[in-house]
């Protein structure tokens, strides 16, 4: 079989302008945190929700478990934060299901 897909480039990335090199200096760090919506069924929150009540801890309501991410990022904030929020809507997240917020340092 024959595949012609193009083979990604770090240099096709929207995000390759602004992210850092191994050990070159960061400007600023972007924060993205990824949660499930709330009307999106959660069964890792809930298992965790579960084993908490189970170890005794009280009180515990309702638990979303999410991903977090550290970028380090120079050149220019708004453009920066134009790009993740880009990349966060086309690729860190599922738009459908969860919600993300991000914050630039």
């Amino acid at each position: 079989m024959i595949s012609h897909r193009k083979k990604f480039s770090r240099r096709d990335a929207p995000l390759a302008n602004i992210a850092t090199r191994a050990g070159a200096g960061a400007d600023m760090k972007a924060k993205i945190i990824i949660t499930p919506k709330k009307a999106v069924l959660d069964p890792q929150g809930k298992t965790v929700q579960n084993a908490l009540a189970h170890l005794g801890y009280q009180g515990i309501g309702a638990v979303h478990v999410g991903k977090y991410l550290e970028i380090d990022v120079e050149g220019d904030r708004e453009t920066a934060r134009r790009q993740l929020d880009e990349a966060c809507h086309k690729f860190l997240s599922n738009p459908v299901i969860e919600d993300y917020r991000l914050e630039i340092e």
